[in-house]
C-alpha cells in the first residue's frame, strides 16, 4: 500500500469511528424553557455556572425584546435559575413561571441579556452574573448606544432578592461606554489572561472609533481584570476612567465583534482573542475577508494601557476569500490533550464545495493547533497556509456561529459546541430549524489537514424541533442537575414558543444526552 493510500484510509477510519449520532428534539427527552411574550426572543443569551457556590451549575438565560414595567418597551428580562438534584430531565416550562430570580431592564430599548456571562471575577469561588446592554445609553441616557454592563457578584440564595429591577435597584458594578454609538457589550468573554484564578472580562466595543476617535469604526476591547471584591468600584465610566485597551488596526474593521479566551500556548494564562470580521486581508485586497488577532496573555502590570492592533497585531490571522467574515465567532479547547488549547476560528460565511457544487454560506471552522508562543508565526493566512477545517454538509448553516467552550463530564473531557443555526437537520430537511454539534478533545488527536464534514467528527448533534427555530443561536455546557455529568443549554430564540403559539416568544432547550 503506498503512503498516500495509507494515510487516506486513516483518514477514513478517523471519520468513520468518530461518526456523530443525531438527535432529534421532536423526539428525544429534553426540558425546555419558553419565552411568554411576543417577540421576547427568549434564548438570545445563554450561560451557565455555580452563582451561590453550593457545587452545581446554575443558569441564566435572557429575553432581550421582553418588556419590563410601564412604558419600558423592549427593556429586556434575564433569568436565573438554580441547579440542582431536583432539576427536571424532560418537560416544558414557562420561564417567568420558574425563575429564581427576573431582572429586569431599566429603561426602554435597553435590550439587556444580548450577551451573557457566569464566571468568577473575585475569585470567591462564586460565578458572578454579567449581564450585557449593548444599546445602553450611558449615565442619565445622555450617551445614545454607548453600551452599559451590569455585574451581580455571587451569593446565597437566602441573600438574593426574587426580582430586580435595574431601573430601581443598582448592580454591584456598572460599566458604561465611553462614547455615542459604541456598543460597548457588543460581544464579552472571560478568561484568566494573568493566571491568579480571578477572570478577567473583556468588553468588545465594535464601533469604538479608536485613539483619539480617529479610525471611524475600528473597534476596541477593554478589558477589566479580575480583583478581590472589595477592590471593585460601584461603577466604571470609560469615558473618564481607564481600562486596558486593544483598538482595531483600521477604520471600519469592526474589531471586538467576536472575543474569546484560550491558553494556547499552556502557560496558564489566557491569551485573548479578538475578531475583526469586516477586515480586508492582506494589503485590504480581500474584502470582508476578516481577521483575527491574538494578544498573549501576561501578567497585568506587563499590559500597556493601550495595544494598538496596528502597530502590534500580535499573532494574527487573515481570512481565506472575500465575504468570509473569518473571525465573528473563535473558540478555544485542548482538543488533542497536551495542555496546549487549539484555537478554533469560524468563517460562517465561508462556502465550500462538499460533493462538486458549491455551498453558499455553509461555513467553516478553522483549526489552529496550540503550541509554544515562540512557535507561533507572526500570520496566518488562511487562503495559503494548511490548516485542519471542519466543514458544513449545507448550504446556509452558517457553521460557527457561535463557538463555545467548556468542560465534558464526567470524563473532564475539553469540548466545543459549535452552532449551525441555519442548518436543515441534514437528511431531515426542517428548513433552518439549527443544530448544534459536539465536539470532544481525545488525547493524542491529530487532526488531518483535508476538510473535515462537521457532522462525522462530532461526538453527537442536536437538531431543532421546528422550522426556523435557529437553534444554536447561542449555548452553554453545564451540570444543571448535580450528577456529576454535562448537560447543554441551547437557544432558540426566533421560536414561536409554547405550542408555537406566540412568534418569536423563543426557547431555551436543556438536553441531557443518553449515557
Amino acid at each position: 500500500m503506498t503512503i498516500g493510500a495509507r494515510v487516506l484510509l486513516a483518514i477514513l477510519i478517523f471519520a468513520a469511528a468518530l461518526s456523530a449520532e443525531r438527535y432529534d428534539l421532536q423526539f428525544e427527552e429534553r426540558f425546555a424553557l419558553y419565552g411568554t411574550e411576543r417577540h421576547g426572543k427568549l434564548g438570545s443569551g445563554v450561560a451557565g455556572g455555580d452563582f451561590d457556590g453550593d457545587g452545581i451549575d446554575d443558569l441564566a438565560i435572557s429575553a432581550p425584546w421582553a418588556d419590563g414595567p410601564g412604558e419600558r418597551v423592549d427593556a429586556g428580562k434575564v433569568y436565573l435559575f438554580f441547579g440542582g438534584p431536583a432539576r427536571a430531565t424532560a418537560g416544558d416550562s414557562r420561564a417567568l413561571d420558574s425563575s429564581d430570580l427576573t431582572i429586569v431592564g431599566a429603561r426602554p430599548k435597553d435590550l439587556i441579556g444580548l450577551r451573557l456571562a457566569l464566571t468568577d471575577l473575585d475569585g470567591n469561588g462564586r460565578a458572578d452574573l454579567v449581564i450585557a446592554s449593548m444599546y445602553g445609553d450611558g449615565p442619565g441616557d445622555e450617551r445614545s448606544r454607548c453600551g452599559e454592563a451590569y455585574v451581580l457578584f455571587g451569593r446565597s440564595r437566602e441573600s438574593l432578592p426574587d426580582s430586580l429591577d435595574l431601573g430601581v435597584d443598582q448592580a454591584d458594578l456598572v460599566l458604561y461606554g465611553a462614547d455615542v454609538g459604541d456598543f460597548l457589550t457588543g460581544e464579552i468573554a472571560t478568561g484568566d489572561m494573568n493566571g491568579d484564578g480571578r477572570m478577567e472580562l473583556a468588553l468588545g466595543a465594535f464601533y469604538g472609533d479608536g485613539i483619539d476617535n480617529a479610525r471611524h469604526h475600528s473597534g476596541e476591547v477593554h478589558i477589566l481584570f479580575g480583583r478581590p471584591r472589595d477592590q471593585f468600584p460601584r461603577q466604571i465610566d470609560l469615558a473618564r476612567d481607564t481600562l486596558p485597551q486593544v483598538v482595531g488596526p483600521e477604520a471600519s474593521d469592526t474589531f471586538g465583534r467576536g472575543v474569546a479566551f484560550g491558553d494556547l500556548d499552556g502557560d496558564g494564562r489566557d491569551e485573548l482573542i479578538i475578531g475583526a470580521y469586516y477586515g480586508d486581508g492582506p494589503e485590504n485586497k480581500r474584502i470582508n475577508a476578516g481577521e483575527t488577532f491574538v494578544i498573549r496573555g501576561r501578567a497585568r502590570e506587563d499590559l500597556p494601557v493601550v495595544i494598538d492592533a496596528a502597530l502590534n497585531p500580535g499573532f494574527h490571522i487573515y481570512g481565506d476569500e472575500d465575504g468570509d467574515l473569518t473571525g465573528r465567532a473563535m473558540g478555544a479547547a485542548d482538543l488533542d490533550g497536551d495542555g496546549k488549547a487549539e484555537l478554533l476560528v469560524a468563517a460562517h460565511a465561508a462556502s465550500h464545495d462538499p460533493a462538486g457544487s458549491p455551498a453558499a454560506n455553509a461555513g467553516v471552522v478553522y483549526i489552529i493547533r496550540g503550541r509554544n508562543w515562540r512557535e507561533f508565526p507572526l500570520t496566518i493566512d488562511l487562503r495559503y497556509d494548511q490548516a485542519p477545517r471542519l466543514v458544513a454538509s449545507g448550504e446556509n448553516d452558517h457553521l460557527g456561529w457561535p463557538i463555545l467552550s467548556g468542560t465534558w463530564l464526567p470524563e473532564d473531557q475539553k469540548a466545543v459546541l459549535i452552532a449551525a443555526k441555519r442548518s436543515d437537520g441534514g437528511p431531515l430537511g426542517r428548513h433552518e430549524a439549527g443544530e448544534v454539534f459536539l465536539v470532544l478533545g481525545k488525547r493524542g488527536d491529530r487532526w488531518p489537514a483535508e476538510p473535515i464534514p462537521v457532522s462525522e467528527t462530532a461526538s453527537f448533534s442536536v437538531i431543532g424541533q421546528d422550522e426556523e427555530d435557529h437553534l444554536g443561536y447561542v449555548g452553554a455546557i453545564l451540570d444543571w442537575d448535580g450528577d456529576g455529568r454535562s448537560e447543554i443549554a441551547v437557544g432558540a430564540p426566533d421560536s414561536r414558543g409554547w405550542q408555537n403559539a406566540e412568534p418569536l416568544a423563543g426557547e431555551v432547550v436543556v438536553f441531557f444526552p443518553p449515557q
